[in-house]
């Protein structure tokens, strides 16, 4: 769907772009969009078969096995997947949050460096990531949830909870800001533009889906006092002017 638009951009979806900043294939030309267009590609790649694939295998070999119930009469009711998404959304959260702080500290910012090579993100740049990283940032936290539930959680609720997880990370590197979106639903949901700011300035904002462990360590400041100033340079700017 992204990538639909961002080929054509059309205009009634453009209009819901969350500013002006040229995208990398505009910025670095054809040559240099290629590169890293590849570059993007081969990480992904490995990340998900090279990193994912193993763990997947480690887990089930040495560790958790297969703790989800997996009978089509145990499937969960609405309320069931409701409740236990919510929980792992809050532990995803504080995992995410928390390691993502880490990786912006002078010790750790050479494995997290990787993924601000966007700094106008694009949908695949969720996953685009230093496999360090991918492992902290992506694989544990979400995890967390679904490890602490077991055999609670039916296996149908595990993969609605990654498809979730999944797609609202790419909605927040997709570089548009839906109204629709069934994400604006979530209290303390982080809109695109709070973490297109973070990628676009290296400040703060640290959290994922939500905002509320920014809140308690302070952490979104200069995102609020960027948005007071009319957020400059951006085509929510202009529209107010």
């Amino acid at each position: 769907f992204y990538a639909v638009l961002y080929h054509y951009e059309i205009p009634f979806f453009d209009q819901y772009r969350v500013d002006d900043k040229p995208w990398h294939w505009e910025s670095l030309g054809p040559e240099g969009w290629q590169e890293m267009l590849k570059n993007t590609l081969g990480l992904v790649l490995f990340n998900f078969i090279g990193v994912t694939f193993p763990l997947m295998y480690i887990n089930a070999r040495y560790l958790f096995g297969t703790p989800f119930r997996l009978d089509s009469d145990s499937v969960g009711s609405g309320g069931e997947m409701f409740w236990q998404l919510m929980f792992c959304l809050v532990l995803e959260d504080f995992g995410f949050h928390h390691a993502h702080q880490l990786l912006h500290t002078k010790q750790f910012y050479w494995i997290h460096k990787v993924h601000h090579r966007y700094h106008a993100p694009i949908g695949i740049a969720s996953v685009y990531a230093h496999p360090i990283e991918y492992v902290l940032g992506n694989v544990l936290p979400s995890a967390l949830g679904p490890m602490l539930l077991q055999n609670r959680m039916h296996g149908w609720t595990f993969c609605v909870w990654l498809a979730f997880r999944a797609s609202a990370a790419v909605e927040n590197h997709s570089g548009y800001e839906f109204p629709w979106s069934m994400y604006q639903a979530i209290p303390f949901k982080a809109p695109t533009e709070y973490h297109d700011f973070h990628h676009s300035k290296n400040l703060g904002t640290y959290s994922g889906v939500l905002r509320f462990w920014d809140w308690v360590y302070g952490t979104n400041r200069q995102y609020f006092e960027w948005v007071q100033n009319g957020r400059p340079m951006t085509r929510k700017s202009k529209k107010q002017a």
